[in-house]
């Protein structure tokens, strides 16, 4: 057997492991990039989005590849998942940024942020050095990632208090936003006991353990199919509207 067929066994075997769905969230993440570089490459909102969904292409590749890439000593730890996950909650906080225009919340997003970022850093540097184990690295992560989806689990319930409160919109279905802060509050819903408790499904019942993990890629497989009618509800938002003007042209 070559050393090409055993890597390809290896890549399968993961796959397997994970009951397929990455390969579901790989694909809707790669039909989000064309939409959005297509249609909205423009729009602030969209260009981070763009960002964050080609790190996690990175990210799920690494994924993949990791039982080759990983040497022996490291076997069971991912290394990008920490800054994979810090990725993602800056570039999450900055789309409420970019959404909030009050300024409090914007000092409020930023402090967020920065104080977050530099505990995660803090902590990771402390580990490194010290030497921590990998029972260690896995609770960290864990917590660390429950934290992180509890903040922005909270960030996303004030925008649908501003919803409530804010005069109502014509139509909600067609605001990006809407789809957006939808996608990162069901997944995030789904992370928090996910990570809570995956230390313990990783020691307690390693066999079955990347089948209950499967349920962070449909997550995530949920998250990009809502960002995908973010873009195309806009879309068709924009051709309506369109249509509408000319329309009202032609009766003056």
């Amino acid at each position: 057997m070559t050393l090409l067929q055993i890597e390809i066994g290896i890549i399968r075997d993961a796959l397997r492991q994970s009951f397929y769905p990455v390969l579901i969230m790989i694909l809707l993440n790669l039909v989000f990039l064309i939409l959005a570089v297509r249609f909205k490459r423009r729009c602030r909102l969209f260009q981070v989005l763009i960002v964050y969904a080609v790190i996690t292409l990175l990210n799920d590749f690494h994924g993949l590849l990791q039982p080759i890439l990983n040497p022996p000593k490291h076997k069971g730890i991912n290394v990008t998942v920490g800054p994979y996950l810090l990725a993602e909650f800056v570039l999450f906080y900055v789309l409420f940024y970019l959404h909030f225009k009050q300024k409090r919340i914007q000092h409020i997003i930023m402090y967020t942020t920065f104080t977050f970022g530099a505990f995660f850093v803090a902590a990771t540097a402390y580990y490194f050095f010290y030497g921590a184990t990998r029972v260690q690295v896995r609770l960290f992560e864990g917590y660390w990632s429950a934290s992180s989806s509890l903040l922005q689990i909270v960030a996303t319930i004030y925008y649908y208090y501003t919803i409530l409160t804010e005069p109502p919109l014509e139509n909600l279905t067609r605001e990006s936003h809407f789809w957006i802060f939808t996608g990162i509050f069901c997944v995030q819903s789904i992370n928090i006991p996910l990570f809570l408790i995956e230390t313990y499904l990783h020691n307690t019942f390693p066999s079955i353990f990347y089948y209950l993990y499967s349920i962070n890629y449909i997550a995530y497989s949920f998250l990009f199919l809502l960002l995908i009618l973010s873009v195309v509800c806009n879309i068709r938002f924009s051709k309506s509207s369109a249509s509408t003007r000319i329309v009202a042209n032609q009766q003056k």
